[in-house]
């Protein structure tokens, strides 16, 4: 009876965690001029199916161009990375500014890099690349989760605000930093 109790539960998991990979890919053309809702049904509704999967198969249904590249350091970590920053803005440092239409990604990978040995293999300083050099650097790199952020101004956010908002932790908790509780 154990054992049939658990191979049941066991089945039931396993059906769950792939239950969101189940759903198909579309491209960008299904979407029409939605771009946010291309990017949120592939990449946020379907992250499952591309953790485990390698950095170059995500870029390959990206369909979005990517304008600038950095290594994402890891800030309780000195000197540490585990993944990338793609921003999807052709004039980044203007955004604020212009109240751009943009999108970022944050892709996190499954090994954390020492970020000087990373900098020295690909001859670059600083935590900015050539987009190109970055993705050939990391192509062979598996997917651990993807993060999506929009600007506040694109004609959609209202749409799928509640989508992107992040979930309360306690360190967002401004009661809780009162008492030190972070």
């Amino acid at each position: 009876m154990k054992k049939i109790i658990l191979t049941v539960f066991l089945v039931i998991s396993l059906v769950k965690a792939n239950a969101q990979c189940d759903l198909p890919y579309k491209s960008l053309s299904t979407f029409g001029t939605d771009t946010t809702a291309f990017l949120l049904y592939n990449f946020v509704d379907r992250v499952d199916c591309y953790k485990g999967k390698t950095y170059q198969t995500l870029v390959q249904d990206l369909q979005v161009p990517v304008y600038k590249s950095f290594l994402r350091p890891i800030l309780y970590k000195k000197g540490k990375t585990n993944g990338l920053i793609l921003y999807m803005i052709q004039d980044f440092y203007d955004r604020s500014i212009n109240k751009t239409d943009y999108y970022i990604m944050d892709v996190n990978f499954d090994l954390i890099l020492d970020l000087d040995d990373v900098r020295e293999k690909m001859g670059i300083k600083g935590i900015k690349a050539n987009s190109d050099q970055l993705r050939n650097y990391f192509k062979d790199m598996k997917v651990t989760g993807i993060e999506l952020s929009i600007s506040k101004y694109n004609q959609h956010y209202p749409k799928y605000k509640d989508k992107l908002e992040p979930k309360e932790t306690k360190s967002y908790d401004p009661n809780k930093r009162r008492g030190g509780d972070w």
